[in-house]
């Protein structure tokens, strides 16, 4: 079978004890694909200090284990040869059977006296499968492999062969939200996407794109309902890793409920990204418009703040309604003008979503640039962004790149 798709997520899974890369794309027929490679094993470099048949055989022979105990499997040990700056080096390639195992084997491979150093053992897996076979995320990739059988998706293949393809134009579902919160209870939540708007809450009020619910259990359980129903490609809202997903998590935790909005049904989990820790949707983007306009546009702006009404009226020439905390707090209390406030959390959530109009097509331009998914890239900084172009740089030119500087 032959599958041309984007990528708009990755991951790895452990089954049977066996790493599985994920790649989670969408076709130009709107088909939600997962596609699953089995094949690849991950692995770290270790340079000799002198001879590179005495630390190949050292390796060899050597029995590791983890803090436990228990065997680290080395699987493949491969001589290449690499370039390190401008001189060449003669390296090993260590292959071990899961990625969790790198780092303990390296960190035991380095201690050998036979061993200079150990490079590039700190690249995420998934990272690391897209670096090796030139994929860049977003743009079309063809896959050739056999059909599986995973009911969250339209189609799943077992992968054989993948590799760029010419692109394809593939629209993607966009949905903004953001969260009205009083006295730790969730009391709206407003959802603004093309030719859609909806505001949830737990009061009647007079207002065609209201949808009114018993209580603040039925608000989430709707909430999630609506991103499965609408099956959602990119959502996105205005501080959403620091607010709008905590305070979701802290509610369903309260009223027992699992926050399950990745594709295939996963509960959501704060992935640590930068100084920012994500709110990680699997098989979906989750792009917070907040830490790229920090990290990448607020150099370009104008705005001494970088609240969702003052980035609106600079990038789009809008402002949100007029209406203060203290408003806010008094309209839900006293239950008086409830569509003012219902208005002002609709104005919200349409800022949100036009605002990601014009910021996300960058978010998903950078990504085909750096080869990162668009989790990654709309939250890394400048530093970190080029770090990954030049990782990926250093392997199409044959290049083994340098560690990290530690913190001394």
């Amino acid at each position: 079978m032959e599958t041309k798709i984007q990528i708009i997520d990755a991951d790895y899974q452990i089954e049977n004890e066996t790493p599985e890369i994920r790649l989670f794309g969408k076709t130009q027929d709107g088909e939600n694909v997962l596609a699953v490679e089995r094949d690849f094993q991950p692995y770290f470099y270790a340079i000799p200090r002198q001879d590179l048949e005495e630390l190949k055989e050292k390796i060899q022979k050597e029995e590791f284990t983890d803090d436990k105990g228990e065997e680290l499997e080395v699987t493949e040990i491969e001589e290449v040869e690499k370039k390190d700056g401008n001189e060449e080096v003669r390296a090993l390639k260590v292959y071990t059977s899961v990625p969790p195992n790198v780092p303990k084997i390296e960190k035991q491979v380095y201690e050998m006296p036979e061993t200079s150093e150990c490079r590039e053992y700190d690249i995420p897996f998934y990272k690391r499968y897209l670096i090796d076979k030139g994929i860049r995320p977003v743009k079309t990739v063809q896959i050739q492999g056999e059909e599986m059988t995973r009911e969250a998706f339209d189609r799943a293949i077992e992968i054989e062969s993948i590799e760029q393809a010419k692109d394809e134009d593939i629209k993607f579902e966009n949905l903004a939200f953001d969260l009205e919160v009083y006295e730790d209870e969730i009391i709206m939540a407003s959802f603004a996407s093309e030719n859609y708007s909806k505001l949830l809450t737990t009061e009647e009020i007079d207002n065609r794109d209201v949808e009114a619910v018993k209580d603040e259990r039925e608000l989430l359980e709707r909430l999630i309902e609506i991103i499965n129903e609408r099956d959602v490609d990119i959502l996105t809202g205005y501080n959403t890793d620091e607010y709008d997903f905590q305070r979701l998590r802290e509610r369903c935790e309260k009223h027992n409920l699992e926050l399950s909005l990745g594709r295939d049904g996963e509960r959501m989990k704060f992935k640590r990204r930068g100084r920012f820790s994500g709110a990680r949707l699997k098989g979906r983007m989750h792009l917070d418009l907040y830490p790229f306009i920090e990290h990448i546009l607020a150099p370009g702006l104008d705005s001494e703040t970088l609240d969702l009404d003052s980035v609106a009226q600079e990038l789009l020439g809008r402002e949100k309604d007029e209406m203060s905390w203290e408003e806010m707090k008094q309209s839900w209390k006293n239950k008086q003008d409830l569509e003012k406030f219902a208005e002002y959390a609709l104005k919200d959530a349409e800022l949100a979503y036009e605002l990601g109009q014009e910021i996300i097509p960058q978010m998903l331009e950078l990504s085909r640039i750096t080869g990162l998914i668009p989790f990654d890239t709309c939250r890394l900084t400048y530093g970190q962004l080029t770090e990954n172009y030049l990782l990926r740089e250093a392997y199409e030119r044959d290049m083994i790149s340098p560690n990290r500087p530690t913190r001394s």
